[in-house]
């Protein structure tokens, strides 16, 4: 039965499976270290800690020593602009990405040969982190245009609020609680980091850099200007929404201009050999009539 699929298709399927059954039990082990983490709290007593989350734990470690600092600085950043600092640690991906590699090359070695599996592994290895740090550039990405999108319409409710008399973390609670987008949901952090301490300048900053968003960084710099200069904030804002949507219909326009490139791939790829084989396919044994004979 295994000599009717290819080689190629087997490898393909074992690496699926594998990818699935790590993240699967990943997912396990984390769900039950915070599932005795709850039963602890309401107990109110001492208990062992979970053997799970105690190897998870020395796991880490020993990624945190066996990589270089700067890769983890890396990936922290990825997992920051992703939003998914709290969630994730780098040792935990690293570790993800490791696990992975060991599946498909344990998959390949009884499907293939060990020699063969372990001679893969390194190519699997790499693999893994470079689509681990795709997949964590592309939710960044997607995060950021999405706060891109909805913030001009953000900051105008700002300003019609702060018009109507409530001050800026007034108006960014009502914002966040009427209006459900992804400019609102990171707005919802200016009342918290001022509440530590931080000025709103530096809480917008604070929240581009996770973004890493030049937008949002151009609005903290004039904010904090605004409240070193005690100039009116809502003039700053109603500029700013404007000059977010002057780049939001540049950014579509680039878009639109990119369109025909991009369709020029898949139609040289995929469309213009069909209609050649389409066009010229009844006339080929005719030609080759002609130059045999």
């Amino acid at each position: 039965m295994l000599a009717v699929f290819s080689p190629t298709v087997l490898l393909t399927a074992s690496g699926v499976a594998a990818g699935c059954c790590v993240l699967a039990a990943l997912a396990l082990l984390r769900y039950l270290a915070q599932l005795e983490q709850r039963l602890r709290t309401v107990e109110a007593v001492t208990v062992e800690q979970p053997r799970p989350k105690a190897m998870l734990g020395a796991a880490e470690r020993l990624a945190n020593r066996l990589t270089p600092s700067t890769y983890r600085k890396g990936l922290h950043d990825r997992l920051v602009h992703a939003r998914l600092e709290e969630r994730t640690t780098p040792e935990q991906v690293i570790l993800l990405t490791i696990a992975i590699a060991i599946g498909v090359a344990t998959l390949t070695a009884l499907t293939a040969s060990v020699s063969f599996a372990a001679a893969l592994f390194p190519l699997y290895a790499v693999l893994a982190t470079i689509v681990a740090g795709i997949w964590l550039d592309r939710r960044a990405m997607r995060r950021r245009q999405a706060v891109q999108a909805s913030l001009p319409a953000t900051l105008d409710l700002l300003v019609l609020a702060m018009e109507a008399g409530l001050s800026l973390d007034a108006a960014i609670r009502e914002v966040v609680a009427e209006w459900h987008s992804a400019a609102s949901r990171e707005m919802e952090r200016v009342p918290t980091l001022t509440q530590l301490g931080m000025s709103r300048g530096e809480a917008l900053h604070d929240i581009a850099e996770a973004l890493d968003l030049e937008t949002l960084r151009r609005l903290a710099g004039r904010v904090s200007a605004a409240e070193r200069l005690g100039s009116s904030v809502v003039l700053i804002l109603r500029a700013e929404a404007e000059e977010a949507r002057r780049e939001r219909r540049t950014i579509a326009g680039r878009k639109i201009s990119q369109a025909p490139t991009k369709i020029l791939i898949p139609t040289a790829l995929l469309i213009l050999p069909v209609t050649l084989i389409v066009l010229l396919g009844p006339a080929l044994p005719q030609v080759v009539n002609i130059v045999g004979g």
